[in-house]
């Protein structure tokens, strides 16, 4: 089985990846998927590749994700695409919807069959998460 399309995003999305600032990890796993320097990642290529890694395997998630986009977060103005209305970054904000998604997706049939290959999680893309009890294999 060939490993899936967008794997350290997933991964990153499931939880194997240390995070600090989502829109920079975000940044460094796509840059390194496309072989692109950090530089010429810009935030609408940033966004636009995340929306591919959800209309690739998550597609039946696009409409809910689109939709909260333009709803406001308890305690949040009525415009939360508005940089002026919240203190969460829009972007920040928006890719953390399609993470929630991705961090969803079964790999796994329910007799344990793998149905999609994340392969294994590469400290050279961002540093690993520090398991509690280890995990044996990525689920």
């Amino acid at each position: 089985m060939k490993v899936c399309d967008y794997n350290h995003l997933i991964l990153y999305a499931k939880g194997w990846y240390e995070r600090q600032n989502v829109v920079e990890d975000v940044r460094k796993i796509l840059a390194a998927r496309y072989l692109l320097k950090l530089k010429y990642m810009r935030d609408r290529d940033v966004w636009a590749c995340v929306v591919r890694a959800l209309e690739k395997h998550c597609p039946q998630s696009m409409g809910r994700v689109m939709s909260k986009l333009f709803e406001s977060a308890f305690g949040e103005e009525p415009h939360p695409l508005c940089p002026e209305s919240t203190d969460v970054c829009p972007l920040s904000r928006a890719i953390g919807y399609v993470l929630t998604e991705l961090s969803i997706l079964p790999v796994k049939d329910n007799a344990g069959k793998s149905i999609i290959d994340l392969g294994d999680p590469d400290p050279n893309v961002l540093p690993l998460k520090k398991a509690l009890g280890g995990m044996a294999e990525v689920d």
